[in-house]
């Protein structure tokens, strides 16, 4: 099994990122502020990621892959190189060698995605764009992806399922996870002031506490801690029905959605938020017919 090297990857992706992050205004921002910051977030446990959900990712992909008949993977949206080890580690259990295509609009995530394969002497295809945007004759067996619905606002998601649809091939597979918010609205879920400097706060607590495993200084983590704060929001899925609703609707056939672990425990509202403890996670498997 390759474990993550996020002591690794954190300055790494702070390097990175202040390089490949797109810049711009409005739709389009600079994104160094997540990129740049989420390894560190990670080593501190502050945040989710495809990790958190090992079990459920590399179980499923190993069942596939024993098939044999599941060799080619689209990873779609990667944020960092996680999804890529629950991938390569369903496929390492399995004894197959799988074919990956990462997907992403940044330049930061497919530079740590290309730096673990060359780490593990891998071939990878790294493919730069919007996944709307993403045309190709080709199709896939199967499609990963982890808390990627959260991006799009829901009048956008019915495109985006069609576009998984159809770059799979029939009997092609997605594999996901998303949180499940039960929201009064859609609105985008950000932090509060309060909620932010309770994050900003704990965020340095562990910081302090864990010393060994940080690259960088404390004045130069709050500020990111900071900045990430302000500009992490989430838009939610609100229901169960809604997150299987949304695939069926584009054509797919859904062969399992479970409810997975909470997220730490129940907190108040003032230490909640976008990444609140006690947020539930389903996990979707779905197919092509």
């Amino acid at each position: 099994m390759i474990d993550e090297p996020l002591t690794l990857l954190a300055p790494l992706a702070s390097e990175t990122g202040a390089i490949h992050c797109r810049d711009g205004d409005g739709p389009d921002p600079k994104c160094s502020w997540y990129h740049g910051t989420l390894e560190y977030l990670r080593l501190l446990d502050l945040v989710i990621s495809p990790a958190a959900h090992r079990d459920f990712f590399v179980s499923r992909i190993q069942a596939l892959a024993e098939d044999r008949s599941f060799r080619s993977i689209l990873i779609s949206g990667a944020g960092d190189c996680s999804m890529m080890i629950q991938v390569l580690n369903g496929f390492g259990a399995a004894a197959v060698e799988p074919d990956i295509t990462v997907l992403d609009r940044c330049g930061t995530p497919l530079a740590l995605n290309r730096w673990l394969a060359e780490r593990e002497d891998l071939s990878i295809e790294i493919i730069r764009s919007e996944i709307l945007d993403f045309d190709t004759d080709r199709t896939f067996d199967l499609i990963c992806t982890h808390c990627f619905l959260g991006y799009f606002t829901p009048d956008v998601r019915p495109a985006l399922a069609a576009k998984w649809f159809s770059l799979l091939r029939p009997g092609g597979r997605l594999t996901t996870v998303n949180p499940i918010r039960d929201t009064p609205d859609y609105a985008l879920v950000q932090f509060t002031p309060d909620q932010a400097a309770s994050f900003v706060d704990r965020a340095l607590k562990a910081a302090e506490s864990r010393p060994d495993m940080m690259a960088v200084g404390l004045d130069w983590f709050r500020q990111r801690v900071r900045t990430y704060a302000a500009n992490f929001g989430s838009f939610p899925v609100r229901s169960g029905d809604e997150f299987r609703g949304l695939f069926e609707a584009a054509g797919f056939t859904v062969e399992a959605m479970n409810l997975l672990h909470l997220l730490g425990t129940p907190t108040t509202p003032s230490t909640s938020g976008p990444t609140e403890l006690g947020l539930k996670f389903m996990s979707m498997a779905a197919v092509r017919p």
